[in-house]
């Protein structure tokens, strides 16, 4: 969960912010790994939100944002898009490239010495508040996976 499940969960609450709702359902490891999640997240607006984690096969990892008028796909590594697909029902899919290099890890190593630089203590992009309760919608699907580390 806090390895691959925190990905999801950053990427919906980075677009949905935070839910009213949530429902996860895990599989284990017989040795106690959690295998697989499925998490379904609802939100005060009306929308909901779908993801997984899993270790037990190799997906895409993709990203795609369902609305009334259309749809909004992040193509490649959803953490590290290579481009936009946006599909305006009735229109012509339009794709917007946005190359990346490596994984997208550096992105955030270069904001960090960038705030460090302007003696910023907090991201503006990403504020700790942000953090918090990406971590706390974490620990309650923990919670109803029934998933506790060591020293809990």
């Amino acid at each position: 969960m806090l390895d691959i499940g925190v990905y999801p969960l950053f990427i919906s609450q980075l677009f949905l912010g935070a839910p009213v709702a949530v429902r996860a359902v895990s599989t284990f490891t017989a040795t106690g790994v959690d295998l697989n999640c499925v998490m379904a997240l609802a939100y005060a607006t009306g929308a909901t939100a779908s993801l997984v984690s899993t270790l037990a096969a190799t997906t895409d990892n993709r990203c795609v944002l369902y609305g009334t008028a259309g749809q909004l796909h992040l193509t490649g590594r959803f953490h590290a898009p290579s481009g936009l697909r946006i599909q305006v029902f009735g229109q012509e899919a339009q794709v917007v490239a946005s190359p990346t290099t490596g994984y997208g890890y550096h992105y955030e190593a270069a904001h960090v010495q960038q705030c460090l630089a302007q003696g910023l203590l907090e991201s503006p992009l990403l504020p700790w508040a942000f953090s918090l309760q990406l971590m706390e919608l974490a620990d309650e699907v923990r919670r109803q996976i029934g998933l506790r580390y060591p020293g809990e």
